[in-house]
């Protein structure tokens, strides 16, 4: 059962590149989602978690391809691709119209590329994923299938004279 207050809106994080812009609503086991962008780049997302509703409607700065973007639920979070139309165009100083500050969006960081940086870093995000893993928006949920398989990475061992390895053994040896 979903509590009958006034609905939040729910902890966000973004970041951009030149041509697209990256959102993570990061909201736990989320039910009755539903997401939707407009044409005109009204971006309106609803879901319950933990027995809460949280919503918003929000006008994003600037033009996007709904066509193009996508938006997937990974776990705990629903991560959206917004492709920008005008791809070339400075960066957002951010993400919405409104000029009010949420104390509830906050900058992603590891995904966040300055734009002096943007042709020194690679692809990276969710700009590289296979776009049959997303969900476009035109409805339903979406579901990545699976981590990458970190089974081959094992441990680095320890420092010698610390225990993790005996006395006198050349790590470059190994």
């Amino acid at each position: 059962m979903v509590s009958k207050g006034t609905p939040q809106f729910p902890p966000l994080k973004w970041a951009q590149r030149k041509d697209c812009v990256f959102m993570t609503v990061e909201l736990q086991s989320c039910e009755n989602l539903n997401i939707e962008l407009t044409e005109d780049s009204k971006l309106k997302f609803g879901a319950d978690s933990n027995q809460i509703r949280y919503e918003f409607d929000m006008e994003l700065f600037a033009a996007v391809d709904k066509e193009e973007s996508r938006w997937n639920t990974k776990g705990r979070n629903v991560i959206f691709n917004l492709v920008k139309k005008e791809k070339e165009e400075e960066y957002w100083p951010r993400l919405s119209k409104d000029k009010t500050k949420n104390s509830r969006i906050t900058i992603d960081w590891a995904k966040w590329v300055d734009e002096d940086e943007e042709d020194e870093q690679p692809e990276g995000g969710m700009g590289d994923m296979d776009p049959s893993m997303m969900q476009g928006f035109g409805g339903g949920a979406g579901g990545m299938p699976g981590m990458p398989d970190m089974g081959g990475m094992g441990g680095m061992g320890g420092m010698p004279g610390m225990g993790g390895m005996p006395e006198g053994m050349d790590m470059a040896k190994l």
